[in-house]
């Protein structure tokens, strides 16, 4: 998700949810979205993210971080646009991404940044496969008389430098948002017309795994616990929540706090890099912390990222 540095009203939809006081404290007078789009590195000991701001530690771009919240590396700095919705490739060393409506892939170790091909269709949420040799992804923009085959749930191929189809449809693409694959590389999660569907990796054994009714929208599936469970964000008359189903579809509940968009989960399934705030006087910073995947709301968070403009707010009082 793009989000603006400046002042943003909705709040409530960009926080997690989560809360270990009784109370918020009144409403700050500015929202600055620092941090966004965290992605947790194969190795598990550092975490890569979007900063949209300037500070300490540089200008905005994206970044490496320690687990621990410290050794921050600024890996490329932005050039005109946002890299955002990372993710590590399974070796750790490069980053996919997005930039300007086009997939980039970045070395973590120099920020060299390829494009490995030019669409007009609008690329976002790409993620790598399992064995690294490609990259499922959405193409959001449609063009007609351009074939439907130039839109929707798309596998980039490294080996061919292709990108092609996930479902080949007519008259109109397969449309589908936040493609996740499998661990084991075998099938696709994503959204589809807000409900939650699954294909296999080919294009075959389209299903649906969880309906909606009217006014509710599905986003964001995460695989979890090797592939068994998948959780996903639940919107409906305005309140989001986080969800879980078994890949049948038979089994459902609600998870005991909301995860917000985060796709940070830890290589061992145990953890998650969620957004929160931290206040300096009126003004709230939205910055990067770490949980438990499987605690309470109640859990306190842990700071991954920090933010100084000119001067420490390091001792503020996190809003969870």
């Amino acid at each position: 998700m793009r989000c603006s540095a400046v002042s943003c009203v909705i709040l409530g939809l960009l926080l997690t949810g989560c809360s270990s006081e009784p109370t918020r404290p009144e409403d700050p007078s500015q929202i600055v979205y620092v941090d966004e789009s965290p992605a947790w590195s194969p190795v598990g000991d550092s975490i890569a993210y979007h900063r949209g701001v300037w500070s300490g530690d540089g200008s905005p771009g994206v970044y490496l971080v320690h687990l621990s919240g410290s050794g921050t590396r600024l890996i490329v700095a932005d050039d005109g646009d946002w890299i955002s919705q990372l993710e590590f490739s399974p070796d750790g060393t490069q980053l996919a991404g997005t930039r300007n409506g086009q997939l980039v892939v970045i070395s973590v170790a120099d920020g060299a940044v390829a494009e490995p091909f030019h669409t007009e269709n609008l690329v976002s949420r790409p993620e790598w496969s399992p064995d690294q040799s490609r990259i499922v992804l959405n193409r959001n923009a449609w063009y007609p008389p351009e074939s439907p085959d130039s839109a929707g749930v798309q596998i980039y191929d490294f080996s061919t430098n292709r990108c092609e189809p996930l479902i080949h449809s007519s008259p109109n693409p397969t449309w589908g948002e936040d493609p996740t694959w499998s661990p084991d590389g075998t099938t696709i999660a994503f959204i589809k017309d807000g409900e939650l569907w699954l294909a296999q990796a080919d294009g075959t054994g389209l299903r649906q795994i969880v309906g909606v009714q009217g006014g509710e929208i599905l986003s964001t599936p995460r695989w979890i616990e090797n592939g068994q469970r998948i959780l996903y964000e639940h919107l409906f008359d305005g309140t989001y929540t986080t969800w879980v189903t078994t890949v049948d579809g038979t089994v459902r509940g609600r998870w005991p706090f909301r995860l917000g968009d985060s796709e940070g989960i830890s290589p061992d399934g145990q953890q998650i890099v969620v957004r929160s705030g931290q206040r300096d006087g009126t003004t709230l910073y939205v910055l990067l912390y770490r949980r438990s995947l499987y605690g309470q709301a109640s859990e306190s968070l842990i700071p991954v990222t920090h933010y100084a403009p000119g001067g420490s707010i390091r001792s503020g009082r996190p809003l969870q």
